[in-house]
């Protein structure tokens, strides 16, 4: 699963010769929009594809995060040790894994 704003940078990158997959004809790769950007922190430095994956991973429970920045990651580790303290005392909460 990948979100838009992810695609459309992988595009940018391919049309400048880097040399990436064309994302939309990978039939394994879902392209989902999220719903509730509003929850991810707003930061200056965190470009629209690192704030999609985060509120993908924020809305699908157990979802695996791929972020190359530090600074999304930081972000993710952050989301990671607030659903870990709150899981400890509210077993329903949904938990966020990340891979960085």
């Amino acid at each position: 699963m990948i979100p838009p704003a992810v695609v459309e940078e992988l595009e940018r990158g391919k049309a400048m010769g880097v040399d990436l997959p064309i994302v939309r004809a990978l039939p394994w790769l879902a392209i989902q929009a999220p719903e509730g950007l509003d929850k991810v922190p707003t930061v200056a430095d965190l470009g629209a594809g690192e704030k999609e994956v985060l509120a993908l991973g924020i809305q699908i429970p157990g979802a695996v995060m791929i972020l190359d920045e530090r600074l999304a990651r930081l972000h993710a580790q952050e989301r990671m040790k607030r659903s870990r303290m709150l899981r400890r005392s509210n077993t329903s909460t949904k938990s966020v894994s990340c891979i960085y």
